[in-house]
């Protein structure tokens, strides 16, 4: 199984979110409240069609919004 570890603000860990696949590659916050955790998985050691799937997980807390990017063209 692959897991995320969940750090407190104090960077104590609090707890560990599992995915039913061994490989966990990227994560970021979504939805509305951005309180929706993703996690994408790989398909290293994984047959059939869990294969690079996504796992939504409902967060006790809000991630931080990216501001758009900005660049300047010539």
């Amino acid at each position: 199984q692959g897991r995320v570890d969940v750090f407190d603000a104090s960077g104590s860990s609090s707890h560990t979110v599992e995915i039913p696949v061994p490989m966990c590659t990227s994560v970021c916050f979504g939805g509305n409240d951005l309180q929706t955790l993703y996690i994408v998985s790989g398909s290293q050691g994984v047959e059939g069609e869990k294969r690079g799937g996504i796992y939504a997980y409902s967060a006790n807390v809000s991630g931080l919004p990216v501001p758009k990017a900005r660049t300047k063209l010539p």
